[in-house]
């Protein structure tokens, strides 16, 4: 019953009401492209990487092999994995001094849409498009979905960018993520599995935590390991992403700095997203571009005025730029 009202509730929410909403048309799914907040001036220097990562995409990650290998296990570490003594290695790694950690990204696609879009994961034998790819090529109907699919690409891009360029990176995902009720894979193969793993490229540049179960917040002994390895690497700025705005998001951050402080953390608003519980329908065409990709410049005004009404702490915003 509980999840027939889910289902239910989360299908009114993105209906919304009012006029009938005209989507952006869109890039297919399978092209990465620079993240919202880049400069023009500065994506063609990026050419070669973007080329790099669509070539991976389409040999090493469309092989039935490695897709099948894909659903077993993560292909990236767990600082749990790395001694104590290899965290300065990870210094080398730093992006102009700083880290990224990613609070549960795409979270949406995974554990708040009404139904999943692989079922058994078999398309043709195994389907080439992992469950992010099937959502964002799904046509949308109104501006929440629009907004969902432009997070969802906005934080899928990051990834495959910064990990083919051999940043540092730590993912944040929610301990037995398997098990809990509404993941929406959680009968079959494990799709939010083989989607980590295609976003961040086998990069040894992108390690991984686990938070509490239905938070963001870590637990004791990983908080210690994170306080060490962030000492180590001598990061200057700590840069912040994930979902949601005022949820995970934000236990997440009111947990660390109460451990490390706030001076040089920062929450970037382009890998940001906030939950369609949160937002009417008017708030997500505003987040919006014309071409349907995510409206940084909006989505960093919201953050700083608490648009959302859900946060207890504002933290200081840091802009993407490359």
């Amino acid at each position: 019953m509980k999840r027939l009202f889910f289902l239910a509730a989360f299908t009114l929410l993105l209906a919304g009401c009012g006029g009938k909403f005209v989507a952006a048309k869109r890039l297919p799914s399978d092209i990465i492209r620079m993240p919202a907040g880049t400069p023009a001036s500065n994506s063609a220097g990026y050419e070669a990487e973007l080329k790099e990562i669509a070539e991976r995409n389409t040999t090493v990650e469309d092989d039935p092999d490695w897709i099948e290998e894909s659903y077993k296990a993560l292909r990236i570490k767990n600082i749990r994995n790395i001694g104590g003594r290899d965290y300065g290695k990870y210094r080398e790694h730093l992006d102009n001094g700083s880290i990224y950690i990613i609070v549960h990204p795409a979270y949406t696609s995974f554990f708040n849409l009404p139904r999943s879009l692989t079922g058994a994961g078999v398309e043709e034998g195994i389907s080439k498009r992992n469950a992010v790819e099937k959502f964002l090529d799904t046509p949308a109907e109104t501006a929440k979905t629009a907004l969902i699919q432009a997070q969802e690409r906005q934080i899928r891009d990051f990834l495959e960018l910064k990990s083919a360029q051999k940043r540092l990176v730590i993912i944040i995902i929610e301990t037995d993520y398997e098990e809990n009720p509404i993941y929406l894979y959680r009968k079959g193969p494990d799709e939010y599995k083989r989607f980590l793993n295609e976003a961040t490229n086998e990069s040894e540049s992108v390690i991984y935590m686990e938070s509490r179960r239905n938070g963001g917040a870590l637990n004791e002994e990983d908080r210690v390991h994170l306080t060490e390895f962030l000492l180590n690497v001598d990061a200057k700025n700590i840069l912040l992403g994930g979902s949601y705005i005022g949820r995970c998001l934000e236990d997440f951050y009111n947990n660390f700095t109460n451990d490390y402080g706030n001076m040089g953390v920062f929450l970037v608003p382009e890998l940001s997203a906030v939950s369609p519980y949160d937002i009417k329908q008017e708030t997500a065409l505003k987040l919006l571009l014309s071409d349907g990709g995510l409206n940084s410049d909006t989505a960093d005004a919201f953050i700083k005025g608490n648009a959302y009404r859900n946060m207890k702490n504002i933290p200081k915003t840091f802009r993407l730029e490359f």
